[in-house]
């Protein structure tokens, strides 16, 4: 049987495996393995929203992962 405070989308979430540094693991521990159903992600998906790729848990945006292509000057 599975956690039940494990979020059921953790294993292909595309924010979990970018949050390495201490101060972001906090994320995981309060949201992916435990309040999943207060993560803003979690929250879109269900309601059938698209889910930006770098959209964190808390609702703010890991920029490193922006997934637009960056414009180069030259």
């Amino acid at each position: 049987m599975a956690d039940s405070h494990i979020c059921p989308h953790l294993e292909h979430c595309p924010v979990a495996e970018y949050l390495n540094r201490p101060s972001e693991r906090i994320y995981l521990q309060i949201f992916c393995e435990g309040v999943y159903h207060q993560c803003k992600r979690y929250g879109l998906r269900q309601a059938g929203a698209p889910v930006p790729e770098n959209l964190l848990p808390y609702g703010g945006y890991k920029p490193e992962m922006n997934p637009l292509p960056q414009e180069t000057i030259g």
